[in-house]
């Protein structure tokens, strides 16, 4: 009797070993799956975090470029103006697809009165302020301007 009860002595203590053993293993994969979880999701969010930054270092170059056009397309409209000095500018709107500047413009004329705001539209290929000697056809204005993207 002593011997059996030594022999369960024996099994119980054995398994619960083993019942320990496979309870640490159990709690290793799950930890390690934890932390395989883990890595993962600190790496989404970091591609996450790369991939906004590129987008916002892409809107700041595309800013910068948008502001550098806005200045040369005003210089070639102030050119094109008997008072260059006098030159007003209001509701300007760059367009970044088709490189256009759009907007309207006031200047002084010859008797050195403001002739009013007029709309205009410039690129690298043309300059056009409707209602001026440098626009003939306010038809043709209008469909340049609409090409351009402005309209």
């Amino acid at each position: 009797m002593k011997l059996v009860v030594a022999i369960l002595a024996f099994i119980v203590v054995v398994a619960g070993g083993l019942a320990y053993r496979n309870t640490q293993k159990n709690n290793d994969y799950l930890r390690k799956q934890q932390e395989e979880k883990q890595n993962i999701e600190r790496k989404a969010a970091l591609d996450k975090a790369n991939e906004e930054r590129q987008e916002a270092l892409r809107v700041a170059e595309e800013k910068k470029h948008a502001d550098a056009q806005t200045v040369i397309f005003k210089q070639r409209i102030v050119r094109m103006m008997k008072d260059p000095e006098s030159v007003q500018f209001r509701e300007l709107r760059f367009n970044s697809e088709r490189d256009v500047l759009c907007g309207e413009v006031n200047a002084r004329n010859g008797f050195g009165g403001y002739v009013g705001f007029k709309r205009f539209f410039v690129n690298e290929k043309m300059a056009l302020v409707v209602n001026t000697d440098k626009v003939i056809d306010e038809l043709f204005f209008f469909e340049e301007e609409k090409k351009a993207g402005c309209a």
